[in-house]
């Protein structure tokens, strides 16, 4: 391996690959390990980082109340190759000694404040919280991680032997200056010291969960432990599981998920899943354990505080002996009985079948007005795993048989929290929902029925169907009378697909928005910077649909796209100004011009008018013959791209 390492970094992946005897494989490795010194030894990371002093000596003092003690550490960072630093990937990490298995400080981390520039010649301060219950000791640097924006690093760790070593080698021709000791503090303590691990008391927990057909559901706990009034439990470093005693091969459910956190409490929640996963795969590793009908028992318990002192009896304890060994550190009449457990009720049933359209009801049914709000009301049910309200959708349209000139209106449902439904435990197996078509001014007379419906089951069973374009025996053939009424019993069928007449008393919008004015700052943005364009529309009647926006800039090697506007402007849609933002993300340099305009208003009149890249004046002249005289434009708005 030492030589195949050097091998293929040094020579041509195709001569590497060519046949080699025994004895001229032995002479090249021979011959690389002699000259890999010499080679090596020319090589420097660019990433420097400075010697750097920690206070002597910390006081801390052990209490209840003490908050931690807070390290500070000035460094002096550089690159050499002038590349910025990365301030998202330094670490630097003290420990106790050498004696990494019985303490270890967490991680601490130095970034750049989000208000620096990552520059290659840093100065930074890091940070590092002491609890207050540690016991005298020294804490030394441990490692280093220290990268700029191109992956060159500054890495070591003393754990390997070569923490002090890298960081000298790097200093090594570009500084007189050299570590000559890692760097340490020396801890005092003249209070109290944690040396006892926390102390498991008991979990409340439901006597019985229940399960349903989508596999899913979450499980809350509420666990006490107790910590001799010390530093506190550490919740985020405690863990308890529960083991099937029915069924022990089945899946364990492991608590290590914690909310509502005090010294003393906290509730842990479990998110039970993989219920249905077979043995042979099933969309997951073979043979992988499930969850099953039973009762799960406590198996294990690890608490840690905040000294990090640890109690741990492993994951899958018999019950005998860990009911023993937490109260054998439980006082006299705090004593469990026997171990907290929980009895899943899990219902195997597989759904296949999508959501029942049961009725539909539209009010009111006529309307004579300049504009409409019209109420749809859907009845809807399922059989086994419950309706997911977030996929509900529902559309009109006037059926005119030209797709072009066809116009649509959304029915918008309301929030989930605002629907009337009926659940089984956590299952929703009916909703009565009314969603609300709003048809604007200027919207054509005309009678609109049911022309899209969507609705999908929490398995993803889906039930849709469509009449836009009109194309029978196509994808939307126009069925949806027969798509409903096929999943009905013969007394429930629905006589007619539903539908509303609407006469709109006032004039038609029958023109798309117009385009008045465009503008891209910067003018001369860098290859990862980001554009702001603002752009100024006005449609005659119903309004311009700022969501239906779309625009894109075309450039010499690549297309910049907008597509994301929002309003900018008070008042009303007819006359808007909107704005649209862009991270650019290293796009090639050079001359970006305005090439396509798509928008929509209200009613769904659209303009999609496209240009040339090679013709400036195609998409011009289609803004400017729908400009009055004296607002034509010139030229197409444009920006110029250069390297970062």
């Amino acid at each position: 391996g030492f030589c195949l390492n050097r091998l293929v970094c040094l020579f041509d992946q195709s001569w590497f690959m060519s046949p080699l005897t025994a004895m001229q494989y032995g002479l090249v490795c021979m011959a690389l390990v002699a000259f890999t010194p010499a080679i090596t030894a020319t090589y420097q990371q660019p990433v420097v980082l400075y010697p750097f002093e920690v206070p002597t000596t910390i006081k801390i003092h052990g209490g209840m109340e003490t908050p931690p003690h807070e390290l500070k550490v000035k460094l002096h960072v550089r690159d050499f190759k002038n590349i910025p630093m990365n301030p998202n990937a330094f670490t630097l990490r003290f420990a106790n000694g050498t004696n990494y298995g019985r303490y270890e400080l967490e991680y601490f981390y130095c970034h750049f404040p989000r208000n620096m520039s990552a520059t290659p010649n840093q100065h930074l301060t890091c940070s590092m919280n002491i609890t207050s219950y540690l016991p005298s000791e020294t804490l030394t640097l441990e490692s280093v991680d220290l990268y700029d924006t191109q992956g060159n690093g500054l890495i070591g760790n003393a754990a390997y032997g070569n923490l002090l070593k890298n960081l000298n080698a790097a200093l090594a021709g570009r500084s007189k200056m050299k570590f000559n000791a890692l760097p340490s503090v020396s801890i005092v303590q003249t209070g109290q010291v944690d040396t006892t691990a926390p102390i498991f008391e008991k979990v409340t927990i439901p006597k019985t969960f229940y399960i349903g057909p989508s596999g899913h559901a979450v499980v809350k706990m509420h666990v006490q432990a107790t910590d001799n009034k010390q530093s506190g439990v550490q919740w985020d470093e405690t863990f308890l599981s529960f083991r099937n005693i029915e069924h022990p091969e089945a899946k364990q459910i492991s608590c290590d998920d914690w909310y509502n956190m005090t010294r003393t409490h906290a509730t842990c929640v479990i998110h039970l899943n993989e219920v249905h996963r077979t043995n042979n795969g099933g969309g997951g590793n073979p043979g992988r354990p499930t969850l099953a009908n039973g009762t799960y028992v406590l198996s294990g318990v690890r608490t840690e505080d905040h000294a990090s002192n640890v109690w741990d009896t492993g994951y899958n304890t018999d019950p005998t002996q860990l009911l023993a060994a937490i109260n054998a550190r439980l006082p006299a009449g705090h004593k469990l009985m026997k171990l907290p457990s929980v009895k899943l009720v899990i219902d195997h049933r597989v759904d296949t079948t999508p959501p029942v359209i049961h009725s539909i009801v539209v009010h009111p049914k006529n309307v004579t007005a300049t504009h409409a709000s019209v109420g749809v009301t859907f009845r809807i049910g399922d059989d086994i795993s419950g309706i997911n309200l977030h996929s509900l959708y529902a559309q009109f349209d006037n059926g005119i048989e030209d797709y072009g000139k066809r116009k649509t209106a959304t029915c918008v449902f309301p929030k989930q929290n605002e629907q009337q439904v009926e659940r089984v435990g956590r299952r929703i197996m009916f909703t009565t929902v009314t969603c609300k078509v709003t048809l604007p001014k200027g919207s054509e007379s005309g009678n609109y029925s049911l022309s899209d419906i969507y609705v999908a089951d929490e398995q993803d069973n889906v039930f849709y169907s469509c009449c836009s374009p009109p194309n029978p025996g196509g994808f939307c053939g126009c069925d949806i009378l027969q798509s409903i009424n096929a999943l009905l019993p013969k007394n429930e069928q629905l006589p007619a697909l539903p539908s509303f007449e609407f006469t709109d008393t006032g004039p038609v919008d029958s023109q798309p928005p117009i385009l008045h004015s465009l503008t891209v700052v910067p003018n001369n943005p860098s290859s990862n910077g980001t554009i702001n364009v603002t752009a100024k529309f006005t449609d005659n009647l119903s309004g311009v649909d700022v969501s239906s926006i779309d625009m894109t800039f075309f450039g010499p090697s690549n297309d910049v796209f907008c597509s994301d506007w929002h309003k900018a402007s008070m008042g009303p849609l007819t006359n808007v100004r909107v704005t649209c933002s862009n991270q650019l993300g290293e796009i090639g340099a050079g001359l970006y011009m305005l090439g396509h305009v798509y928008v929509y208003d209200m009613v769904g009149n659209k303009w999609n008018a496209y240009g040339s890249s090679t013709n400036a004046t195609v998409l011009l002249n289609q803004i400017n013959k729908r400009l009055p005289m004296g607002s034509k434009w010139k030229k197409l708005p444009s920006f110029t791209v250069h390297k970062a």
